[in-house]
């Protein structure tokens, strides 16, 4: 009775000293954080602008929505994220 296992629940496949060796050599196997850009959005008479809020003068816009400010601004964090995700996929 003791090697019954429940129903639909796969036996676990013990870990092998060198599949640990593997896993820990794979650069992706690691926990990678970043700290992105924060942005400014603000609302004038022609619409919505937005900058990053560490680079002065710099607006773009107008944006008619805040869906679409949202947007744009998910856009570029995005790239941020793709291309230093990418840099550190190097090291």
């Amino acid at each position: 009775m003791d090697n019954e296992q429940e129903p639909g629940r796969q036996a676990e496949t013990p870990v092998q000293p060198a599949d640990l060796v593997t896993m820990m050599e794979r650069p992706r196997n690691r926990r990678t954080t970043f700290a992105l850009a924060s942005w400014t959005a603000e609302r004038r008479a022609k619409g919505w602008y937005i900058r990053k809020t560490d680079h002065g003068g710099d607006w773009r816009g107008p944006y008619s929505t805040v869906a679409s400010v949202s947007l744009m601004i998910a856009r570029e964090l995005g790239k941020e994220l793709a291309t230093r995700d990418s840099l550190a996929a190097r090291d």
